[in-house]
């Protein structure tokens, strides 16, 4: 049998983009994970094994430049997955609407404020919202 641990991962790199930037994730990304850790923590493997369940793919085309500079599309596949498992009583338990292949980053506006002492224009970074990048391997 395959082990939890190995088998089930949660993608990290929106949390280190944000960590970046110097903040702090949204709710609903901090929500997920969330539910993945009380996933792993009471899932069991011995009442029954890890099911991971494909709901759908999607064809993503990116358009991607060389050193050359030439743009090159790739398509990349992104799926929604379900996973089921049980805890140590045999209950079953889920994970769902899990979105594999992309990740969230923060999108940064910079905007600028005049110095009255100065005169001199100070830049500041502000969060402007959030993009979807897909994960290239």
């Amino acid at each position: 049998m395959m082990s939890c641990r190995s088998e089930l991962q949660f993608n990290e790199r929106t949390f280190e983009a944000y960590g970046q930037q110097g903040l702090d994730p949204p709710h609903g990304i901090l929500a997920v994970k969330a539910r993945y850790e009380k996933f792993k923590s009471k899932f069991k493997e011995d009442k029954g094994p890890l099911q991971i369940i494909i709901k759908s793919m999607h064809r993503r085309p990116k358009i991607i430049f060389d050193k050359a500079g030439k743009a090159i599309k790739k398509d990349f596949l992104t799926y929604t997955t379900e996973y089921i498992g049980h805890d140590w009583l045999g209950n079953e338990m889920r994970v769902i609407d899990n979105i594999e292949g992309v990740f969230t980053k923060p999108r940064m506006r910079v905007t600028t404020k005049l110095d009255p002492e100065t005169g001199n224009h100070i830049r500041k970074k502000e969060y402007d919202g959030e993009l979807k990048s897909i994960i290239l391997n």
